[in-house]
């Protein structure tokens, strides 16, 4: 079966939707685990809460505004929610390395955690769900997933 060029163009856009959502939802993330370390606690989760879903929908819009609206609404809405669950397991590894979890426990090798994170990333929305509640981002991963689609929707050419 050949995949044809347009079928390609779809997947190459979403994978671009799917990436910049999910890192701009993430990486708040990062910032604020590597800065309160093994402090983490309710003022950080608060504070996340509210900054996650704010930042992976407005990333989505401004997106859709820079490519002119060149690309499928639909397509955009469902690669940025598909985004965000399919790039937190790699992403929350990385936060918790802050805190000594992740990339820096010793107990395994880097082929462990490699394998690790493609195992999570394989079954995302299992690990996705069961990680978020440990990282503090739970209800921010709620929020986004029905804030991103209503940002979605409401970006569209007039």
């Amino acid at each position: 079966m050949q995949i044809t060029s347009q079928a390609k163009a779809k997947l190459k856009i979403a994978s671009i939707y799917a990436l910049i959502v999910g890192a701009a939802f993430w990486i708040p993330d990062i910032i604020v685990h590597g800065f309160s370390g093994k402090s983490f606690s309710s003022p950080e989760v608060h504070i996340l809460t509210i900054m996650l879903p704010l930042v992976g929908a407005s990333s989505l819009y401004i997106v859709r505004k820079i490519r002119e609206y060149k690309d499928s609404q639909v397509i955009a809405i469902l690669s940025g929610v598909f985004g965000i669950w399919i790039t937190g397991p790699f992403f929350m590894m990385i936060s918790s390395s802050f805190s000594g979890g992740g990339f820096a426990r010793s107990d395994g090798g880097f082929f462990e955690q490699i394998s690790f994170v493609v195992t999570c990333t394989v079954a995302f929305p299992i690990f996705t769900f069961m990680m978020s509640t440990y990282d503090g981002t739970l209800f921010a991963l709620f929020i986004a997933s029905g804030l991103v689609p209503l940002a979605g929707l409401l970006n569209r050419k007039q």
